[in-house]
């Protein structure tokens, strides 16, 4: 039996005075810069923007940074690794978060790599914690087998 596609990408979509390549799914739409390799816009089903990229201003201005609403945004990193991952607030108006960075030192190297980011509806870890490992865990699927009945009169 088919499945419909869960994800839909179009490129080349403005936003925020940027060429985007629009990542829809079932539960957000994103908007990732083609030319600067970030995230302008994240909408949720409800049209809320958690990311709120502007390109003017300083760290105050470009980011209205993720508002603490009843949803988390979370990121995962599907390689174990050893490099360092960091989170920091940038002058007390902008988060920052980086896998294998430490403030500008850049120690992820190597590809591939694979990144899940997502929402999820509750923000308690409880809560959070299953469609966070739904997310990026391997997908299987096991089909049934069939059998054939036949009535005899």
């Amino acid at each position: 039996m088919p499945v419909d596609a869960q994800i839909e990408l179009t490129d080349d979509i403005p936003d925020e005075g940027m060429l985007t390549c629009r990542i829809g799914t079932p539960g957000a739409t994103w908007f990732y810069q083609n030319d600067a390799g970030g995230f302008s816009s994240l909408l949720d089903a409800d049209g809320t923007d958690w990311l709120s990229f502007h390109p003017f201003g300083g760290s105050d201005g470009i980011y209205r940074g993720i508002p603490n609403l009843d949803r988390c945004l979370f990121f995962v990193h599907e390689e174990d690794d050893a490099e360092l991952d960091s989170f920091y607030q940038m002058q007390n108006n902008m988060t920052v978060f980086g896998f294998g960075r430490s403030s500008l030192n850049k120690y992820l190297e190597g590809a591939p790599k694979h990144f899940t980011v997502g929402l999820a509806d509750d923000a308690e870890f409880a809560a959070a914690s299953g469609t966070i490992e739904g997310a990026y865990q391997p997908v299987t699927v096991t089909a049934a087998s069939t059998r054939a009945t036949r009535r005899f009169s």
